[in-house]
C-alpha cells in the first residue's frame, strides 16, 4: 500500500515538473515572440516619425527663407547709408538670432558686398567664390575647402522701381548647426539622429541624447529624405535605445496579463 502511495506521489511530482517544464518553455517562446513584436512595433512608430523629422527640416528651411525676406526688405527699402547695412541689419532685426539662418552674404550690383560677421564660425573660405553654384529662390549645397557643409540659398534684391540691386545669400550651417539638430531629434523623439548625403557618401548631422549609449540594445530604421534641397539625396537615419533588460521586462508582464492564472 506505501508502494502504491510512493508511486503515485512520484507520478504526480513528475506531472508537476512537466507542467513547470511546459510553461517555462512556452513562457520563453512567448517573451521572444513577444519581444520581437515589441521591436517591430517600435521600427514602425520610428518609421513614422520619419516623416515628422522631414517636415521639422523643411520647416526649418522655410522659416530662413522668411527671415531672407525680411532682411531683403530691409536692405532694399531701409533707410541708411551705403556701407551700413550691416550695422542697419544688426540694431534692429531680432529675426537675425532667431531664425533659421547662421549667416548671409550682400552681393550688391553697383557698390562693395556685405559679409555678415558670422560666417567666420563656420568657415574660413572666401564667400563669393561659392555663390556660382547659387540658384534663385531654392536652395542648394556647397561644400568648401575648410569642409564646411553649407546650404546656400539666392534671392534677388529688387528696389520698389522693380530695377535688380544685387542678390542676398543666406546660408545654414549643416555639420556645425546645434539649433537644427537639436529640432531633428526632438521631433525624431530618439536616441539619435543623422542625415547621409548619398552623393557625398558621408554624415552630415548627427546628433544623439547625453546619456546615448552605443553599446545599449537599439532599434534603428533608415529613411530617404525628401527636402527643399535642390538635387540632393539624403538618408535619414533615426535610432532608439531598447535594452534587453527593458524588452524582456515588458515581455514578461504581457505574459503574466494573458496567462490564464492571473486573469
Amino acid at each position: 500500500m506505501k508502494e502504491s502511495v510512493s508511486l503515485q506521489s512520484r507520478a504526480f511530482y513528475k506531472i508537476i515538473w512537466l507542467f513547470v517544464l511546459i510553461f517555462i518553455v512556452i513562457a520563453l517562446a512567448s517573451i521572444l515572440a513577444i519581444r520581437d513584436e515589441t521591436r517591430h512595433d517600435a521600427k514602425r512608430n520610428l518609421q513614422v516619425r520619419t516623416q515628422v523629422v522631414e517636415q521639422v527640416f523643411n520647416d526649418y528651411l522655410t522659416r530662413a527663407e522668411y527671415e531672407m525676406g525680411y532682411i531683403s526688405q530691409d536692405l532694399v527699402l531701409g533707410d541708411y547709408q551705403p556701407g551700413n547695412e550691416l550695422e542697419m541689419l544688426f540694431s534692429h532685426h531680432e529675426v537675425l538670432f532667431f531664425g533659421g539662418l547662421d549667416f548671409f552674404y550682400i552681393d550688391w550690383s553697383h557698390r562693395s558686398s556685405a559679409t555678415d560677421p558670422r560666417a567666420r564660425i563656420y568657415t574660413q573660405e572666401s564667400l563669393p567664390e561659392l555663390l556660382s553654384i547659387g540658384q534663385i529662390n531654392r536652395w542648394v549645397k556647397v561644400v568648401t575647402k575648410d569642409d564646411a557643409i553649407l546650404l546656400m540659398y539666392k534671392k534677388k534684391l529688387v528696389s520698389k522701381g522693380r530695377i535688380l540691386q544685387g542678390y542676398l545669400y543666406g546660408f545654414v550651417s549643416l555639420n556645425n548647426n546645434l539649433a537644427l539638430s537639436s529640432e531633428l531629434l526632438d521631433g525624431a523623439n530618439a536616441d539619435l539622429v543623422s542625415l547621409y548625403d548619398k552623393h557625398l557618401g558621408r554624415v552630415l548631422l548627427k546628433e544623439s541624447r547625453v546619456d546615448f549609449d552605443a553599446s545599449d540594445s537599439v532599434v534603428s530604421i533608415s529613411s530617404d529624405l525628401v527636402t527643399h534641397v535642390y538635387g540632393s539625396q539624403l538618408l535619414l537615419n533615426i535610432t532608439k535605445r531598447m535594452p534587453i533588460s527593458d524588452s524582456m521586462v515588458s515581455a514578461w508582464i504581457r505574459v503574466l496579463l494573458f496567462s490564464p492564472k492571473f486573469r
